[in-house]
């Protein structure tokens, strides 16, 4: 399911309606490159920092995104549904000590997982209660294991809820009008 207003509508200059023309597209996409070349060279000025300071062999550093984002796919822009391009988010760590660095693993893990393993790589126990996450430690120091065996999404939207279960080779969502967050109503 698609949400029915434009998140860059709101944006001066940018109309309600999508899909966009080819050429305002074109800005889109180029002022969203722009964001991520700029935030990677933040990235870079404090990693270079940390390396100053000798901190670097000494801190977990971690990178991640609330959300994907759509750049025209579908027709759609930004976020808001539960596709994989919306649901799948940037999740980058660096710990000092891992076996492997700069490689890429395919395990599935949630955001909730990093609390407990944060607290794994830092070798601090889980505070109670503990979080309701699955430490993936195992995962960045050695890319053995192969994560959770799938990973739960949800959003409230205009009045509908969205919620979509993702395995190593599947996606199911369903959504449901928001009568109560306990009881939803099918649509």
């Amino acid at each position: 399911m698609f949400r029915d207003w434009s998140e860059p509508g709101s944006y001066q200059d940018v109309p309600a309606q999508e899909p966009f023309s080819d050429s305002l597209a074109t800005h889109l996409k180029l002022g969203y490159y722009a964001s991520v070349s700029f935030i990677n060279a933040q990235i870079g000025k404090l990693l270079n920092k940390l390396q100053e300071l000798g901190l670097d062999e000494n801190t977990i550093i971690v990178l991640w995104g609330d959300h994907g984002f759509k750049l025209g796919e579908f027709g759609q822009w930004s976020k808001h549904s539960t596709t994989e391009l919306d649901t799948r988010v940037p999740l980058i760590i660096k710990v000092p000590g891992a076996k492997v660095k700069g490689a890429s693993v395919d395990g599935i893990v949630d955001l909730v997982d990093l609390f407990p393993t944060l607290c794994d790589l830092a070798h601090i126990p889980l505070p109670e209660p503990s979080s309701d996450g699955t430490s993936f430690a195992d995962l960045v120091l050695s890319y053995e294991g192969v994560g959770k065996k799938s990973a739960y999404s949800t959003i409230i939207h205009e009045g509908m809820q969205g919620h979509s279960l993702r395995s190593d080779q599947f996606r199911f969502s369903a959504w449901y009008a928001k009568y109560s967050i306990n009881e939803p109503s099918a649509v």
